[in-house]
C-alpha cells in the first residue's frame, strides 16, 4: 500500500507537468499576457514560454542559462518527461545503509542548489531508491531517510525555500539496473546502480 501511494505521487508530479505543458502552450498560442504563477514552472519544451523561470535583465538571462547548463552537463543530468533528472549514486552521498550525508557529498548537492538559484521559480522533488536485498519494509525507510536528508540538505544548509522541495522514498522500485542476472546470481553492479537518489526539477531545461 505504502508503496503505491508513493508511486502515485510520483505519478501525480508527472501528470501536473504534462497539464501545465498544456496550458503553457495554449497561452502562448492566444498571445496571452496573464503573469505567469510560479507554481506552473515545468521542464520541456514548453519551458521558454513561461516567465520567471530565470532573472531577466540585459545579459542575465543568458548568464544564468549558460551557468546552469555548466553544471547540469558536471552533474550528468538528463532531460525526461517529468523533468530535469540529476542522479546522485549512493556512494557520492552515503556510506553503505546509512542515511547520514558523507562530507564530500556537499559539493554536488551545491551544485543542485546553484541551479535551484538561477531558477528560482524551478521546483524539485528528491527520490530515493535502493536495490532489492531486504525487506521492503527496510528500503522503503532507508530510502525514504536517504531523500529527506538530501532535502533537508538543500532547503537547510543551502537556504533553499522548503516550499520549492519535496521527497519521498520508493524503495526498491524502478530499477534502473538488473539486481540479479539472469541466471538468479547477485548482480552487484547492477544494485549499486540501483543505490541511488534522483533530484528532478521542474522548470530548467537541460
Amino acid at each position: 500500500m505504502f508503496v503505491g501511494s508513493m508511486l502515485a505521487m510520483r505519478h501525480i508530479w508527472t501528470a501536473r507537468v504534462a497539464a501545465a505543458v498544456l496550458v503553457a502552450t495554449f497561452a502562448v498560442a492566444c498571445g496571452g499576457g496573464a503573469q505567469e504563477d510560479p507554481e506552473s514552472a515545468v521542464a520541456g519544451p514548453a519551458a521558454s514560454a513561461l516567465a520567471g523561470d530565470i532573472p531577466k535583465g540585459q545579459g542575465q538571462e543568458s548568464s544564468a542559462e549558460t551557468r546552469a547548463g555548466e553544471i547540469l552537463a558536471d552533474l550528468n543530468a538528463a532531460q525526461r518527461p517529468e523533468g530535469t533528472v540529476i542522479t546522485l549514486p549512493e556512494k557520492v552521498l552515503f556510506e553503505f545503509a546509512k542515511a547520514d550525508l558523507k562530507p564530500e557529498s556537499a559539493a554536488q548537492l551545491d551544485k543542485v542548489a546553484e541551479v535551484l538559484r538561477l531558477y528560482p521559480a524551478a521546483k524539485a522533488s528528491i527520490w530515493g531508491f535502493t536495490d532489492s536485498r531486504g525487506t521492503d519494509e527496510y528500503n522503503l525507510d532507508l530510502a525514504r531517510r536517504r531523500a529527506q536528508s538530501v532535502e533537508t540538505y538543500l532547503t537547510g544548509t543551502a537556504g533553499i525555500d522548503r516550499a520549492r522541495v519535496v521527497s519521498a522514498g520508493l524503495g526498491e522500485q524502478d530499477p534502473v539496473a538488473p539486481n540479479e542476472d539472469p541466471d538468479g546470481s547477485d548482480n552487484p553492479a547492477g544494485r549499486e546502480q540501483n543505490r541511488r537518489v534522483e533530484i528532478v526539477v521542474e522548470g530548467v531545461r537541460r
